[in-house]
């Protein structure tokens, strides 16, 4: 089974940016199609734009750092930063999910309500039951957050 590199990656930015607040990563009802391919210099071929809501807003030069500089480079992503006020959040984020337009990386304070109501309505999807098994990597970073001693998974 040949995986692509937006399966992958976005899963586990939602895991790494999980550790101070719970993130929720938008799924796509678009079907994901063929794999990245890479250059002679191991190099991904295809741009991935990864848009990213958040409540900090971000000052000129902030991301010409290292940090950026190696997931940009490494994986051949863009950034796609959106600041909100705090004061707007839960409206903003409830519209996108309902519209079907949540950015791809989005902090949540997570209700259990609502995100069964998402599930239910199709508009955000829980990890398969065997999740740790196909995504181990992501299993050891979320066992490091500390949420393992928390919830059952």
């Amino acid at each position: 089974m040949k995986t692509n590199k937006k399966q992958l990656v976005k899963p586990l930015l939602a895991v790494a940016l999980s550790l101070a607040m719970l993130t929720v990563t938008a799924c796509s009802k678009e079907d994901a199609s063929g794999g990245n391919e890479k250059d002679k210099d191991g190099k991904y071929t295809d741009k991935l734009k990864v848009s990213v809501a958040q409540t900090i807003e971000l000052k000129d030069g902030q991301l010409n750092n290292e940090f950026h500089k190696f997931w940009m480079d490494k994986f051949n992503i863009e950034w796609d930063y959106n600041f909100i006020q705090w004061d707007s959040w839960a409206e903003k984020l409830r519209l996108w999910i309902n519209s079907d337009d949540l950015p791809d990386v989005a902090s949540w304070n997570y209700v259990h309500g609502d995100f069964m109501n998402y599930v239910d309505q199709g508009l955000l999807y829980k990890f398969p039951d065997d999740w740790k098994e196909r995504w181990p990597n992501i299993a050891a970073a979320y066992k490091q957050t500390g949420l393992v001693t928390n919830l059952r998974n």
